[in-house]
């Protein structure tokens, strides 16, 4: 799963997102403005069983530093992985189709570079 959470208060969707990235991963770095594209899943209120429909919307965010720590780090795990492999992990399907096309949409650039 990617971090996700609630709209921040007085705060612009990508730069809500960038928080959420820090609270949930412990990752900063530059964020984009617009976002790749939207998901939705069911989130299960854990106190009382609601399930709620979600959508949510992701922006790239070009990592530079992750800490040690961080807010949520005792309640949460943080792994990396390849491209490939992240796809075989992702168990919500739209989201896995929209990491698979980002994926695709960054390949021509790194080989165009590697040609270079």
């Amino acid at each position: 799963m990617i971090p996700k959470g609630w709209p921040i208060k007085g705060l612009k969707a990508a730069k809500s997102a960038a928080r959420e990235a820090y609270e949930e991963a412990g990752v900063r770095g530059t964020i984009k403005a617009k976002a790749l594209g939207m998901f939705s899943y069911e989130k299960r209120l854990v106190e009382d069983g609601i399930v709620i429909p979600c959508e949510v919307r992701v922006f790239q965010l070009l990592v530079k530093r992750q800490s040690k720590t961080w807010p949520e780090s005792h309640q949460r795990k943080c792994r990396w992985f390849a491209p490939e492999r992240a796809l075989s992990v992702i168990k919500e399907e739209s989201l896995r189709e929209l990491i698979s096309s980002f994926i695709e949409t960054k390949r021509p650039r790194a080989k165009a570079r590697a040609r270079a």
